[in-house]
């Protein structure tokens, strides 16, 4: 368990205000394809289902469906769906189109160990085997599951 260093916690709010729908601000459905591409990718990469996904995330089957057929998703379906998949929900509201690209700030990393971030700024992940990778990510699994038990307690 670490105990070192300061933990931060970053939360994305979509913005209610001067709400325009996704399809005014993506032109029409191109970023909503993608965003159901995104997902069916994460999906067959995940080895398992859409069905899986949705009882997983808390939302009917039927939304799922939806987003593949290219409905808009909710911002709260979005927050579901990152957290089940442990990806941001920047990047699906992005690929929903509720945000541009250029009204997305590229996000910040603050690490504070040098070695680390020599890491990840230094791309040393190219280097990794399949092995080296594989034992990293559940490494971070894990640090992730007790930073969410912490957050719950």
């Amino acid at each position: 368990m670490c105990q070192e260093g300061r933990d931060t916690i970053r939360v994305w709010v979509l913005p209610k205000a001067n709400y325009r729908s996704p399809h005014e601000k993506a032109g029409g459905g191109l970023a909503l394809a993608r965003l159901g591409e995104y997902i069916d990718s994460w999906v067959k990469s995940h080895n398992t289902t859409w069905d899986w996904l949705c009882k997983q995330a808390g939302i009917p089957g039927s939304v799922g469906t939806g987003i593949r057929q290219g409905a808009t998703p909710r911002p709260e379906t979005l927050r579901k769906l990152s957290e089940t998949m442990r990806v941001p929900v920047r990047d699906l509201a992005a690929m929903a189109g509720y945000f541009t690209a250029e009204e997305l700030a590229p996000p910040t990393i603050e690490i504070g160990d040098p070695d680390l971030e020599m890491f990840v700024r230094g791309h040393y992940w190219e280097k990794l085997s399949t092995d080296e990778k594989r034992c990293f990510k559940a490494l971070i699994e894990a640090v992730m599951e007790s930073a969410r038990e912490r957050t719950l307690a």
